[in-house]
């Protein structure tokens, strides 16, 4: 994986690289300017795409280990402590319009909070909200793996993510090839109820490849989604 991101790395914003280090959820985040980027090229545009790694997820012996690609519109991180304690009886606005996650770190003061500045000028928190309250899309792909053993070809049935409930609709995304490398040759998107109990419900994709790779995220502002994995439905399909 880091081969591919050395050799896609933008020349032109090699000052730009920084990692971040989200304890709250163990994730460790690389931010790397790429030629792909939307206005790569120029040393002033911002990075766009960062990698993750979930580093508390224990591998079995000689499995690689799993890296994401996520939406990262943003120049710089940092922390902050929270300064008060917040409480349920200072809610304002109706249970469901809030996009957060209710655990400790939002009863305790001092907690640390993950910001990232974007190239606007404006702070965000990661897995929160931003000073008007909305949610930035965002999305997450995983890498690319063989459906079966990277010769049989693999029908993709069922994809079955475990996120936490909310109200929008999730998009999953499955781009299928029959080589290791190159652009995806078959695609489907099906759309995902996240209202729905976890494990009584999946996304429908019924396409066939050797190869898989699988992306996650919302269609827009203020739908937000909490996406600790998935499982998927393979069916081995034959040789060609």
């Amino acid at each position: 994986m880091w081969r591919e991101v050395i050799r896609t790395q933008d020349p032109a914003r090699l000052r730009m690289p920084f990692t971040h280090l989200d304890e709250s959820v163990g994730d460790y985040i690389f931010a790397v300017p790429l030629t792909t980027d939307t206005g790569a090229g120029t040393n002033t545009s911002p990075i766009t795409i960062a990698f993750s790694h979930h580093y508390l997820e224990k591998m079995p012996y000689a499995v690689p280990t799993p890296w994401s690609k996520r939406s990262w519109p943003f120049t710089s991180s940092g922390y902050w402590p929270r300064q008060t304690t917040l409480t349920w009886d200072q809610l304002t606005n109706a249970w469901n319009t809030y996009n957060f996650k209710w655990n400790d770190q939002f009863f305790a003061a001092a907690f640390t909070q993950n910001l990232v500045g974007d190239n606007n000028g404006f702070i965000w928190a990661i897995g929160g909200q931003n000073a008007g309250n909305a949610a930035l899309p965002s999305f997450v792909k995983f890498g690319r793996a063989a459906t079966v053993d990277g010769m049989m070809r693999g029908l993709l049935a069922r994809v079955y993510p475990f996120v936490t409930k909310f109200n929008s609709p999730l998009n999953v995304t499955a781009r299928l090839s029959d080589f290791a490398i190159g652009p995806a040759t078959i695609n489907a998107i099906a759309s995902y109820d996240q209202s729905l109990p976890e494990g009584q419900y999946m996304a429908p994709i019924y396409r066939r490849g050797r190869y898989l790779d699988l992306e996650f995220g919302t269609s827009g502002p203020s739908q937000p989604y909490e996406l600790s994995g998935y499982d998927i439905e393979i069916r081995p399909g034959g040789r060609r």
